[in-house]
């Protein structure tokens, strides 16, 4: 997910994700247990967290919107 919004981080906007996991869900051979995000590369802690505490809002968000469709375990949150 690009949290960031940062032109260099690849991933899907949340819009995006929010329209493509039906499809995703569609799938037999794939199982949505997690999201990822890689946060810019920068000195700004602040910006680091937003990026990081976003990914886990959208988690939670997703999590609710799908219900029992999904079990969201894991958040895997990088640096570039």
């Amino acid at each position: 997910v690009n949290t960031s919004r940062h032109p260099t981080k690849r991933g899907l906007a949340e819009e995006e994700w929010l329209r493509w996991v039906s499809d995703l869900l569609k799938l037999r051979s794939v199982e949505l247990c997690g999201v990822m995000a890689v946060a810019p590369l920068t000195q700004d802690e602040g910006v680091i967290r937003d990026c990081f505490r976003g990914l886990r809002l959208f988690r939670d968000r997703l999590q609710s919107e799908l219900g029992t469709k999904v079990d969201l375990r894991h958040l895997s949150m990088g640096m570039s």
